[in-house]
């Protein structure tokens, strides 16, 4: 995983061509905004889009654009020339000031360690409690502090099937846009297909908890002990106390 700003630097370095940071997901992306400090005096980009919806705000966005933007944009609707004649149509008034209040309300600093200490409390209880049964995708590089990129090599069929059993959480599998495809971005990284198939990406928010944790993890193990004893669960059971369990 590298920073925007390094990316940035390479493409610029080879092509002058116009940058768009779409603020969707990872390090650098929707889910970025909000969640750490990002600092558009540094991002080297042209144009970034802002999606509501990632820091609590309503289903809406905005687009941010340099002053000495070049490239012409065609819009999809004509008419009345609102919003710079970007978007011809009346304003979406609760919109604009609800995206608005929920970036007011997010207090960053805050918010960015209570993250931080909810995934890092994750990411040891599944080191305690499933040691060898699980692999914390880029867990040594920049990343954003609400998200674990997990697979769950030993499991024997897709993350998709873990989740459909696990009753008392949701979380995402395979890619963030299209549902039953392989997360694109994991096999770039040179995961290969068997591990990014079983890879799970747990999201945590500003209102979750350790107890909430502690149950997913809780959950996790159990699913995984039924994987790996299947049909043998009742000769597991009839020959003693199981250890963890």
């Amino acid at each position: 995983m590298e920073t925007l700003a390094s990316i940035e630097f390479r493409l610029i370095s080879q092509n002058p061509i116009t940058l768009n940071s779409e603020f969707r997901d990872s390090e650098f992306d929707s889910n970025s905004f909000l969640q750490i400090d990002v600092n558009l005096a540094e991002i080297k980009v042209d144009a970034i889009t802002v999606a509501g919806h990632k820091f609590y705000g309503p289903r809406s966005g905005a687009l941010v654009m340099r002053s000495k933007y070049t490239t012409q944009i065609l819009p999809w609707l004509y008419g009345g020339g609102q919003e710079r004649n970007f978007r011809s149509g009346t304003e979406n008034t609760p919109m604009i000031m609800g995206l608005g209040a929920a970036a007011v309300a997010c207090k960053l600093p805050q918010t960015e360690q209570h993250l931080r200490k909810i995934r890092d409390h994750f990411e040891q209880q599944l080191k305690e409690n499933l040691p060898d049964q699980h692999v914390v995708h880029f867990a040594s590089s920049p990343r954003l502090p609400n998200t674990s990129s997990v697979a769950f090599p030993k499991y024997p069929k897709a993350s998709s099937d873990l989740m459909t059993k696990c009753k008392t959480f949701y979380a995402s599998t395979g890619s963030a846009c299209h549902s039953g495809i392989i997360s694109p971005v994991l096999l770039a990284c040179g995961i290969s297909k068997e591990v990014a198939e079983r890879t799970v990406r747990f999201s945590f928010g500003r209102e979750t908890t350790i107890e909430d944790v502690d149950r997913v993890i809780k959950e996790l193990k159990a699913m995984m002990f039924l994987a790996k004893h299947g049909s043998s669960l009742m000769n597991v059971i009839n020959a003693g106390p199981v250890p963890g369990f």
